[in-house]
């Protein structure tokens, strides 16, 4: 039922769907994306003015290819998340809509919902606007062109008219701009490198990478992150119903746990703790070789990101309002705040005046109930799609990890070198090096008896006062490995 209603979208949007819309069709937008991503959510373009910049952010409509009630719409919502696994995607819409009807394709007319944003030269917002429009997207580049584009040093093949050079050259400039901004105002940078499987046509495991973001990734991110704050606070100012992203602060009690433990590494930590001295510990360990270690104590530390009913703090971002409308392709809450927004377009008009509708809240005494009702849906709704999420990404580090527990096995090594990253009372987690898989080191085959000492996230031998603890460089050999159960088992060699 599903598929038959995928099958019934036309391709092409009527002339009366187009009329309604501004006309960016002519716009020199551009998507950036992974190589290998499978839909387009978004493009972008930058434009100096007067004031400072204008920055277009054109996301794909899908809420026009999706009723509310549909059977596509039930399923989208049960789903609620697209899975990306090495190799293989499991899309939220049928591949008819996100890989080709609702993706923005290079040349190709698609409906979308923009937001529209105006900001100074150094990079404070002055005023914003949604609009439905329809785009094309002139160029389809992934990160690493970008960035080899920027630097003066594209592979063969890889040139670009000179417009889109110069675009990109703006854009890398003003996106650092806005990032310095948010992190002086209290962002937290939590980025760990992510281990990324390469796939071969016919399916096999090939390798493991280490990625991490660069400028290239930072030029989409703050485009999207000003795009999706705008929106937020819109749907507050109006008070309209919707799915907002909170990331609240982290218990005072796992701060002080990291604290002890980052003394050990010779680093101050202390209270009060604040946003601003989370970032500054982690840019003091900026290259050092304990750096991914000490990265990962401060992830722990904090708290989850989810989806809620009503807007609260984004504790990383430090914004609040926040909420999800760039991805709506593979995001159920993206997909429910663009339904939100399609309704406040005036009949027959294509923008939304952001000013005049964000003055006018709609407090009327009558609407109370109404909206504790609606919010209460959307809390339920809210959480359905952050245990979604949390099982499409513990699907994505099984599958991930299985892959990497292929290429072990065929390695055929004695001996790993590898990095401790995790210390118990029942033994120590090791990362093997160039694969990435951890692996434990049980207790019970040490030469010695340890006590734990969970402050200092270390193994104290007790007649040997042998130390091993989180960071340390070590040697291992493969005792036991069990794909089926994804069980690594090591001992020091």
């Amino acid at each position: 039922e599903v598929l038959a209603d995928s099958e019934n979208i036309p391709e092409r949007m009527s002339e009366e769907e187009t009329a309604h819309r501004v006309d960016y069709s002519g716009q020199r937008c551009i998507t950036v994306d992974p190589p290998d991503a499978a839909d387009f959510d978004d493009a972008v373009f930058l434009e100096e003015t007067e004031a400072g910049w204008r920055l277009y952010v054109h996301i794909a409509d899908v809420a026009l290819a999706v009723p509310e009630g549909s059977a596509l719409d039930a399923e989208a919502r049960e789903r609620s998340t697209s899975v990306y696994m090495p190799g293989h995607v499991i899309p939220m819409l049928p591949p008819r809509l996100s890989s080709l009807l609702c993706s923005l394709l290079p040349g190709e007319a698609r409906p979308c919902q923009s937001a529209v944003i105006d900001f100074d030269r150094e990079g404070a917002r002055l005023s914003y606007r949604i609009e439905r429009s329809v785009i094309r997207s002139s160029l389809r580049l992934h990160y690493g062109q970008v960035r080899r584009l920027v630097e003066g040093a594209p592979h063969p093949g890889e040139e670009v008219p000179d417009w889109a050079l110069s675009s990109l050259r703006q854009m890398h400039e003003f996106s650092q701009k806005l990032r310095a901004r948010r992190f002086a105002d209290g962002g937290v940078f939590l980025d760990m490198p992510e281990v990324r499987v390469r796939v071969g046509d016919g399916g096999e495991t090939l390798g493991v990478d280490l990625r991490s973001q660069d400028f290239s990734h930072q030029i989409i991110e703050e485009f999207m992150l000003a795009a999706n704050r705008a929106v937020a606070e819109f749907m507050v100012t109006t008070e309209l119903p919707g799915i907002f992203r909170t990331h609240e602060a982290p218990d005072e009690e796992r701060l002080r746990e990291l604290s002890t433990f980052v003394k050990t590494f010779g680093l101050t930590f202390k209270p009060p703790f604040s946003r601003r001295k989370i970032q500054k510990l982690v840019e003091s360990i900026k290259g050092k070789p304990f750096e991914p270690t000490v990265m990962l104590a401060v992830l722990t530390s904090m708290k989850q990101a989810r989806y809620t009913g009503v807007d609260g703090d984004h504790f990383a971002l430090a914004f609040r309002p926040y909420c999800h409308f760039t991805s709506p392709i593979r995001r159920y809450p993206d997909l429910v705040v663009h339904r939100a927004l399609a309704g406040m377009y005036p009949p027959g008009e294509a923008v939304i005046d952001t000013v005049a509708r964000g003055g006018r809240r709609r407090g009327r005494r009558a609407q109370v109930a109404d909206r504790r009702a609606a919010a209460g849906r959307m809390e339920s709704l809210a959480q359905h799609c952050s245990d979604m999420e949390r099982r499409a990404a513990e699907a994505e580090r099984r599958i991930t990890r299985f892959r990497q527990m292929e290429l072990l096995e065929r390695s055929g090594a004695a001996e790993h070198s590898g990095v401790i990253t995790g210390v118990t009372d029942f033994g120590l987690f090791v990362r093997i090096d160039g694969l990435f898989v951890e692996g434990l080191v049980h207790v019970a085959s040490m030469s010695d008896r340890y006590r734990y000492l969970p402050r200092r996230q270390e193994l104290q031998g007790q007649r040997t006062g042998r130390r091993w603890r989180l960071g340390d460089a070590v040697t291992v050999r493969v005792t036991r490995l069990d794909l089926t159960a994804a069980r690594v088992e090591l001992e020091m060699a």
